[in-house]
């Protein structure tokens, strides 16, 4: 049983109609339809409403200097920075001021002791006067800190 050959180039009509459809059939599942959108109902913009920030109190610079002064002197320095809202100042004027005392109380002990206490009278009124006037500048600071706010 011999097969025909077929020379190369020829297809016969049959072939060529099922290509043809086949052509048409993908042609029809690519083609895209036209997406229809619904009609959309107008936006209406909303009218901003005012932003309302509360203002602070205005803090009374007295307050502060004499809350300052007080209790300065009594060594806890950086109250009136507090009530004036500058915390971390006021807790910074608090520990650095600490830390100035220990310092200067040692060094007059030991100054008092090398003396055999004759350093003593000289130490401890010029540490005296120079707490009187940090308590002074750090209450006169808090007065104008809160003449700005």
């Amino acid at each position: 049983m011999a097969k025909k050959r077929r020379k190369k180039g020829r297809t016969s009509k049959k072939k060529i109609r099922k290509v043809t459809r086949r052509k048409k059939s993908r042609a029809k599942k690519t083609k895209k339809k036209p997406v229809r959108r619904k009609a959309t109902k107008k936006r209406t913009v909303r009218k901003a409403r005012p932003i309302v920030v509360a203002r602070k109190p205005k803090k009374n610079p007295r307050i502060a200097a004499v809350l300052e002064f007080i209790f300065g002197i009594i060594f806890i320095l950086g109250i009136g920075h507090i009530y004036n809202g500058k915390i971390v100042r006021g807790v910074s004027y608090l520990i650095g001021y600490w830390i100035l005392l220990i310092i200067a109380i040692v060094v007059a002990s030991v100054l008092t002791v090398m003396t055999l206490g004759v350093g003593a009278i000289i130490a401890w009124p010029v540490i005296l006067i120079i707490h009187v006037i940090l308590v002074s500048l750090s209450s006169y600071q808090a007065y104008r800190e809160a003449q700005k706010l």
